[in-house]
């Protein structure tokens, strides 16, 4: 375990009044203004954090609350560098969810990061000469973070705050947010710190990851050297609130390790993949850390050369995902073997995960939900039974909807993942059937003595 630091930078973006600086002012400082002031300059904040992991001991979160970002160039100066972004909506205005998916598709338009990157994030916000490229679209996390549920729960359950909530849990799946959770910056229920801490705990796991493949590159001694990542015993469990009727909290229980399973799971594939790129980088096949899957199996199979017509490498199907299978190994040097160690080790591995573990899950959570629908039309004789008091049915109905919306994120998990697992099989189709020793940026790295 090292004691340096790392460092994440986060920013939080969304419409105007949807409590985007109320959020920043809890999170960094513990605190809630009840007159609201519209921001008109950027707020950075640093919150440090200990770290149960076995790589890092603390992080540091410098998290960003710009002004409204009508400027594009405005907005290309705060998206640089991120590491993760936060869509902030109101639970009580219909409209700040529906631009939910338009804010979500402009960071990933825009955001970028320093061709040479400095150590400190301000420094390469001030330098607004130093050159950038684009940041892939799965390589960092974008959540939606639902304000002011006190506001709703104050409501009550009318026909508006029931909506919204719809709406809410819509644009999370259909824009395919990397996670989503309603807090109130007004409660101090820790409800902002506890998401803040979950994308901390995913982006450390990604750059552990990556720690992990850099260190597979030193020497050829090295090739199997590894940082060990969390055991399934260190993964963060999820465990859904309880409701006081045992028949309901036993269902619930049940849910429990398979929502588990949906969490880690989604993490596992974008992770191998950006672990796949950056080696591909360190082997010197790609010119940029940050290609994508296509271009980094396309530049893997011009490395390999192409001999008496015959393709290099050739794929068999495995486990419902595939194995690339090296033809032609004459031109197989160390770095390029490590790059199909982390092919197997990483992609093939996560893929295969997913394809044994997702389907289940879904089902699973699909039927255990069904029966606590069913229950549930019968929670006042459970009540009656169990000699509860009309405030407590009500408690114990509120708290049946946020774990039905919990185990709905879970399901939609599930399902995501095995929809990249399907994105990801095509890409690497795709890279072996792409014209051999063709792309341009291949061959001046080649002309350039590289390879």
């Amino acid at each position: 375990v090292t004691d340096e630091g790392i460092e994440f930078k986060i920013v939080l973006i969304g419409e105007a009044y949807v409590g985007k600086t109320s959020v920043f002012n809890r999170y960094t400082k513990d605190d809630f203004h009840k007159n609201y002031e519209h921001s008109t300059n950027v707020g950075i904040g640093k919150v440090s954090h200990k770290l149960q992991n076995t790589r890092y001991q603390h992080s540091k979160v410098v998290i960003w609350d710009p002004p409204l970002l009508d400027s594009y160039d405005d907005r290309i100066l705060f998206y640089r560098d991120i590491d993760a972004a936060i869509v902030v909506v109101d639970l009580t205005n219909e409209d700040s969810i529906s631009f939910a998916g338009a804010w979500k598709q402009d960071v990933i338009d825009n955001a970028t990061q320093a061709k040479i990157p400095s150590r400190r994030i301000t420094d390469n916000y001030n330098n607004a000469h130093n050159e950038c490229i684009p940041i892939p679209k799965d390589q960092f996390p974008v959540h939606l973070l639902g304000t002011k549920y006190d506001l709703v729960t104050e409501y009550g359950q009318n026909a508006k705050s029931s909506k919204t909530m719809t709406d809410f849990d819509k644009c999370a799946e259909q824009f395919g947010f990397t996670g989503s959770a309603i807090v109130s910056s007004k409660d101090n229920d820790k409800s902002i710190h506890n998401t803040l801490q979950q994308i901390i705990e995913q982006l450390v796991d990604m750059k552990v990851r990556d720690d992990r493949k850099k260190l597979s590159f030193v020497s050829a001694a090295h090739v199997d050297a590894a940082i060990p990542l969390q055991t399934d015993e260190q993964q963060p469990k999820i465990s859904l609130e309880r409701t006081g009727i045992e028949e309901l909290d036993e269902m619930l229980t049940s849910c429990n390790p398979y929502i588990s399973k949906a969490v880690k799971t989604s993490n596992t594939l974008p992770v191998a993949k950006t672990c796949f790129a950056h080696a591909c980088h360190e082997a010197m096949l790609t010119e940029y850390k940050n290609e994508s899957i296509i271009e980094c199996v396309m530049q893997l199979k011009n490395k390999l050369g192409n001999i008496d017509d015959q393709d290099p490498i050739q794929v068999v199907e495995d486990g419902g995902f595939l194995q690339l299978v090296v033809t032609n190994s004459k031109n197989m040097d160390k770095l390029t073997k490590s790059v199909l160690k982390v092919f197997y080790d990483e992609v093939v591995a996560s893929c295969k995960e997913i394809l044994e573990t997702c389907p289940g899950v879904e089902t699973f959570l699909m039927d255990v939900d069904g029966r606590i629908v069913a229950e549930s039309r019968n929670i006042w004789q459970l009540a009656i039974l169990h000699s509860k008091k009309t405030e407590e049915v009500k408690a114990a109905q509120d708290t049946i909807e946020r774990n039905r919306r919990q185990i709905a994120k879970a399901q939609m998990l599930a399902r995501t993942s095995l929809q990249l697992v399907d994105k990801t099989y095509q890409e690497v189709k795709d890279g072996l059937e792409m014209p051999w020793e063709t792309h341009g940026k291949n061959n001046k790295m080649r002309n350039a003595g590289m390879f």
